[in-house]
């Protein structure tokens, strides 16, 4: 007899997405009628139908959730991160957990493209010049740089980092990386280091970017001491995490480089008080790189891909190492 599986779709969604998601996963049942899904639209509604769910996929299953699941093998995340949706019995327990981290390394790596070349080709002050209807060609022409050939240091080689890479190095870059775990074969043309290399090579990188995940090991490990080996006039870039940044010790020196792109901060929102606004060579973009407009969307179907391989008894994208967090 072929094993049915109950689905619970998490909460707070809006009326399209919710149609959206129905939709998909009509669709789904097509080819796999042992499927059924549960669509909630509450937590009261979520409680009763965990109870008898399979699997859960949705952007955080909490606690009490957790407690009223007594069949339940396998979590989904619909974010790439999971750092903010972790907590002991679920670390604990024999749950699969997977998330939707191989969705972003399209867009992100396109975003981290797209901030070099705002600093290189000067596209900030062209823009601040044209608001002040002023021609300062020469200006702008000064601070331009080639991208190809100037030395990148890419800190965490997982999804993101490996689809930054290949397109830096399509470019000319001379691109590093630094992984944990450095496997002999890698990438063609870019060169792995272990973590031990690493502030050596701030010391010599025209552009750092920060891709790690949050860990007790990556908290705060950007302070003084990081910011100061780096080179003057070097270029930083942070699609991590804003954990990962002593802020104090950034804005201490900021003056020393080309720029900084901060799309993670450790506050979010930002409150308008805070000064990481008004300094001139920071881009702040607000955690948006990863995200795009039909994100539910791309988040449903990748998870249903996962379905698929979870049903074929294949193995899932996006496992989460609980151990690590990520």
């Amino acid at each position: 007899m072929t094993q049915k599986y109950k689905v619970i779709i998490g909460y707070g969604r809006s009326r399209e997405e919710h149609q959206m998601i129905r939709e998909l996963t009509q669709e789904f049942q097509k080819e796999w009628n042992n499927v059924i899904f549960s669509l909630t639209e509450s937590k009261e509604e979520a409680e009763q139908e965990i109870e008898d769910a399979h699997i859960y996929f949705g952007s955080r299953l909490g606690p009490e959730l957790l407690k009223r699941a007594r069949q339940l093998i396998w979590v989904h995340y619909s974010s790439a991160g999971v750092n903010h949706a972790l907590y002991a019995e679920l670390l604990q327990s024999p749950l699969l957990l997977t998330s939707s981290k191989g969705l972003h390394p399209p867009y992100i790596s396109e975003y981290i493209i797209a901030s070099i070349f705002y600093f290189y080709e000067c596209l900030g002050q062209a823009a601040k010049l044209q608001q002040k209807r002023e021609w300062n060609k020469a200006r702008l022409v000064e601070n331009k740089s080639l991208l190809a050939g100037e030395k990148i240091l890419i800190l965490g080689l997982g999804h993101i980092g490996e689809a930054t890479a290949r397109k830096l190095y399509a470019l000319g870059a001379d691109v590093h990386g630094v992984k944990r775990r450095v496997r002999e074969k890698y990438l063609d043309g870019i060169s792995v280091h272990p973590a031990e290399e690493m502030d050596d090579l701030l010391g010599v990188s025209d552009i750092v970017i920060d891709i790690l995940p949050l860990t007790d090991e990556t908290r705060g490990m950007m302070d003084e001491a990081f910011f100061s080996r780096m080179k003057d006039g070097a270029l930083f870039i942070n699609v991590g995490r804003g954990e990962h940044v002593v802020e104090k010790a950034l804005l201490k020196e900021a003056h020393r480089f080309r720029g900084i792109v901060l799309d993670a901060t450790s506050e979010e929102p930002l409150s308008a008080d805070s000064p990481l606004w008004s300094v001139p060579n920071i881009l702040l973009t607000q955690h948006s790189s990863g995200d795009f407009k039909e994100y539910t969307k791309g988040a449903t179907l990748f998870f249903l891909e996962n379905l698929t391989r979870f049903l074929n008894g294949e193995e899932l994208k996006g496992l989460i190492d609980k151990a690590s967090g990520y």
